[in-house]
């Protein structure tokens, strides 16, 4: 088993290069006044399989965001088949399938074509046939 760890080496990774078991951190920054990256993991990009496409684009087989609470809580998980990322700008996108589970299941989102993510503010885009599903104890009791 071949695993890629991506690092900005990206220059010497040769085009259709294949690697697979890769994990892409991101980190919550201080706010402008402090300025300093922490040390508090705020996502992961994961991927099962990697191979690269072109410049620091990777198709990803198996793909897998997980965000963090500032305590470093699991919030939100995405999964998708496939897709492509950029590793420079730190962005994923597809126009296949993409679940979500939030709220330790209370919350989970379908999005059957379509999706763009982007690690550094932790943008997350749906687009076409989406599906939500909230669990009735987070919105409390409906009265007419």
């Amino acid at each position: 088993m071949t695993t890629l760890l991506v690092l900005p080496l990206f220059a010497q990774i040769r085009s259709g290069f294949r690697g697979s078991g890769s994990k892409y951190p991101e980190f919550y920054v201080l706010p402008p006044t402090g300025g300093a990256q922490t040390n508090r993991l705020k996502g992961m990009f994961i991927g099962n399989e990697w191979q690269h496409l072109s410049n620091k684009v990777f198709r990803v087989n198996g793909m897998k965001i997980e965000h963090y609470d500032w305590s470093g809580e699991t919030n939100l998980v995405a999964i998708a088949p496939e897709c492509l990322f950029d590793a420079e700008a730190r962005v994923a996108w597809s126009t296949g399938r993409l679940d979500i589970v939030g709220m330790s299941g209370g919350v989970t989102i379908r999005g059957a074509r379509g999706f763009f993510a982007r690690m550094g503010d932790s943008t997350l885009i749906i687009s076409n046939k989406v599906r939500t599903t909230i669990q009735r104890e987070l919105i409390g009791p409906i009265t007419p």
